[in-house]
């Protein structure tokens, strides 16, 4: 999880960058989601024993996932309002509504 947490942190400026540029948004999506379904499907491959194979698979699909998530976030801007306050509030209250309904679950299923 280090080793793609750092290759997400060191690429993703650099992809985005170029994405927003050149207008690969979707293209760049659309590679790292079928990068992340192949890479993931692949896991049913290794056989027991083979750890190496199966951290390397996960890796892969651990780093397009992420950089998939860089390139999906970056849809958001052109479609948000003008005013960064809505937005944020938005989200803000987003997060509040999961950890509500979080907490709410945890008190009544393990207190």
């Amino acid at each position: 999880m280090t080793a793609s947490g750092l290759i997400v942190a060191l690429l993703s400026p650099y992809l985005g960058a170029l994405a927003d540029q050149g207008g690969y948004r979707k293209r760049f999506l659309l590679a790292v989601t079928v990068l992340c379904v192949l890479s993931t499907a692949a896991l049913y491959i290794p056989q027991s024993g083979e750890v190496l194979a199966a951290l390397v698979l996960f890796t892969i699909a651990n780093v397009a996932f992420e950089l998939g998530n860089v390139f999906y976030n970056a849809f958001f801007c052109p479609t948000s309002p003008r005013r960064s306050e809505s937005a944020g509030s938005r989200a803000t209250a987003g997060r509040w509504a999961t950890w509500a309904g979080c907490s709410a679950w945890w008190w009544r299923w393990w207190r």
